[in-house]
């Protein structure tokens, strides 16, 4: 059973590499990101910044499972978490269907993906860490 067959025909395409503002403004325009990795420990170590970039731009992303979309995404909140064909075909239909719950989840992850991705975030988590050096060497 193609996921891709007579259904989605003619609506998915594949689009080569561009110059990141490019993909930016490119990007803007989507309804859904895809991001499926296989299952291995080499995606589990990659970060989740696909699903940043969709997210800066209220567009939901559709993942696997891969240990940093896990901590990024809160599946059916923040974007869809898929590791079976039949959770692809759930999610995908979903999305596309659903363009209120679809324009639901890419405000979430506007809301809640985006601030974890800033320098102010980053500063915090290296200063608590920084912090717990400190207090550990005591």
């Amino acid at each position: 059973d193609d996921i891709s067959g007579a259904v989605l025909a003619g609506q998915v395409r594949e689009y080569g590499l561009m110059p990141y503002a490019a993909m930016h403004e490119f990007l803007s325009k989507m309804d859904i990101n895809l991001a499926p990795l296989t299952d291995t420990k080499f995606n589990d170590a990659k970060s989740a910044l696909k699903a940043f970039e969709a997210a800066l731009h209220r567009v939901p992303t559709i993942a696997s499972p891969s240990a940093t979309y896990r901590a990024t995404i809160t599946d059916r909140k923040t974007g869809y978490l898929a590791r079976s064909l039949q959770d692809w075909r759930d999610a995908l239909f979903e999305a596309v269907d659903g363009s209120n719950m679809r324009d639901s989840i890419g405000d979430a992850a506007y809301s809640e993906i985006v601030p974890v991705f800033s320098a102010k975030h980053a500063a915090k988590q290296l200063s608590d860490f920084l912090e717990g050096i400190k207090t550990h060497d005591k």
